[in-house]
């Protein structure tokens, strides 16, 4: 198990940041993101994409629950962007085919608000909580590699 904290001062240093570390976790093919709404877990994840070199607009998909964004990458085929912010019951995640994607190796999963569906998720998963820091205008951004 690994841990380590940064701060970024900025979404730009969040999206950097985040497509920097998505070279590193090879091992890994889901991450949980955890925070209050506005502190930067859709920018964590334009990042992540960044990384991947994805083109296209990275946005959250609240209303949709779930969007696939194509990589072209020796290993990684799909990027799989799901934000649980209005899911009510953990079953509700079903609905989206979620089992079809957890267990693939070609394909990387990101989910805001992972809290609420924790009881789907596999054991080996990064964890990103995010917190927005007032007083120093930063983010603090803590990760756990389970």
């Amino acid at each position: 198990m690994k841990k380590f904290k940064i701060a970024t001062n900025s979404e730009k240093e969040t999206i950097d940041f985040a497509s920097n570390y998505i070279k590193r976790i090879a091992n890994y093919r889901i991450i949980s993101l955890v925070g209050e709404l506005g502190v930067g877990k859709t920018m964590f994840v334009k990042g992540l994409a960044k990384g991947l070199k994805i083109k296209q607009n990275i946005d959250s998909p609240s209303f949709v629950l779930m969007k696939n964004y194509k990589v072209n990458n020796q290993f990684i085929k799909n990027f799989i962007h799901i934000d649980c912010y209005y899911i009510n019951n953990p079953k509700e995640i079903l609905s989206i085919g979620i089992e079809e994607w957890l267990n693939r190796d070609d394909t990387f999963i990101t989910i805001e608000w992972a809290n609420k569906i924790r009881t789907f998720l596999p054991k080996k998963i990064i964890y990103v909580k995010i917190n927005y820091n007032k007083e120093k205008n930063n983010r603090t951004i803590k990760i756990l590699e389970n």
